[in-house]
């Protein structure tokens, strides 16, 4: 199920709800077990130990995969060697990872009827293949339906991408003045290159060392 020099996402198995999620790359596979790079998050290196279970989770196509598994060698901090999974898990998009960025990004809120609405300026926060959260300056109501535009980067260049969410919360920051609105949205439209645009940005950003 795994291909080499795939993305994939490592967590301890902590029985947390909230997993802290490392990214790692496949380098090379056997037949009952794979290499794979040190995971890291932001410089942050994971260092598991022989024989400590961990879950892995890896994105193919429209559909998330999580499996349990054990570590069988560690190369100091560069690599280790895991089982190949016995069972793998269908995850749906509300359990992705998320990976926190620093974007501007155009947003406009919908209306029906309205062919060409006002876009504003604001900023990314966070973003996951399901929703993202937006810092901006306009207060609004959990419900609120928005048109998003955003520039991912992608190798040299960037990649435009647009989404609609639907606002689910918000948290008012009034120790910034003005004060500040972040925005949690979950998506309501999203084409599927679009999204797995967004999965592989939240990879890299996960994956930086």
């Amino acid at each position: 199920m795994l291909s080499l020099r795939q993305n994939i996402m490592v967590a301890g198995k902590t029985g947390q709800k909230e997993k802290k999620w490392y990214g790692a790359t496949v380098l090379d596979l056997y037949d009952s077990e794979a290499l794979i790079s040190m995971p890291r998050i932001k410089g942050q290196v994971m260092v598991p130990e022989e024989n400590e279970t961990l879950e892995i989770s890896f994105v193919n196509g429209e559909t998330r995969y999580l499996y349990e598994t054990t570590v069988c060698q560690v190369f100091g901090q560069e690599a280790l060697v895991i089982a190949q999974p016995v069972q793998v898990d269908r995850i749906d998009f509300r359990q992705y990872p998320r990976a926190r960025a620093d974007l501007e990004v155009l947003f406009a809120e919908t209306r029906p009827g309205d062919a060409d609405p006002e876009y504003k300026r604001g900023y990314l926060v966070d973003i996951s293949g399901n929703g993202m959260r937006l810092a901006a300056d306009q207060l609004c109501s959990p419900g609120t339906k928005f048109s998003i535009k955003l520039n991912l980067p992608a190798g040299d260049g960037i990649m435009p991408v647009e989404v609609e969410g639907l606002v689910v919360r918000v948290v008012v920051d009034d120790r910034k003045d003005p004060a500040e609105y972040q925005l949690g949205l979950k998506y309501t439209r999203v084409d599927k290159k679009h999204r797995d645009m967004i999965v592989q940005y939240v990879n890299q950003r996960l994956n930086r060392t």
